[in-house]
């Protein structure tokens, strides 16, 4: 367990091009992580840190409460074949700059998710392959005075990719890749 304490001055806390609000921000960040081996085969690891910004100036809410976990698991199925898997997940009420293509507004608050699996194998004494997976997806928040028809908006982005590779004494490394 680690806990981070910090104070700075902030010129512009919502990064308006005009009509910039200062702030002093105090944070607090305390972090539990667990990082161990559950058996010869087998790596975990987990973290969760919250973070609490106070902002002496802000007009709007002063206290921002974000959070960030993390898990990862490798496994090692034989001494060829192993699955690494990892996932991150953010909830962000204080984000460090604007968001690009965002409108400003005193909310720029997001959620984030994103996952990535590897299997890798030897299909081969000189043959391997790495199939891997991953999904990302991006929800920014908007905070409404009154009920709109538009929903907050959401990106998301997900990839499928093969490699297929061999060793060759004379040519070196040979691989194929498809997505």
């Amino acid at each position: 367990m680690t806990v981070q304490s910090s104070a700075y001055y902030d010129s512009n806390i919502f990064g308006a091009a005009t009509g910039a609000i200062d702030s002093m921000v105090y944070s607090i960040a305390p972090r539990l992580a667990f990082n161990a081996s559950a058996d010869p085969q087998t790596f975990v690891s987990a973290s969760y840190q919250p973070r609490l910004d106070y902002f002496d100036n802000r007009p709007t809410e002063k206290w921002l409460l974000s959070h960030e976990a993390a898990l990862r698991i490798a496994h090692a199925f034989t001494d060829i074949t192993n699955v690494d898997l990892a996932d991150a997940f953010d909830v962000e009420k204080n984000p460090q700059s604007l968001l690009p293509g965002i409108v400003l507004n005193t909310d720029q608050s997001y959620t984030r998710n994103e996952f990535d699996g590897r299997l890798t194998t030897a299909l081969g004494p000189k043959t391997g392959a790495v199939f891997k997976i991953s999904q990302h997806l991006l929800q920014l928040r908007r905070r409404r005075a009154r009920p709109e028809p538009r929903p907050d908006r959401a990106f998301a982005r997900s990839g499928v990719e093969l490699q297929v590779g061999a060793r060759d004494r004379r040519r070196g490394r040979v691989s194929l890749s498809g997505h």
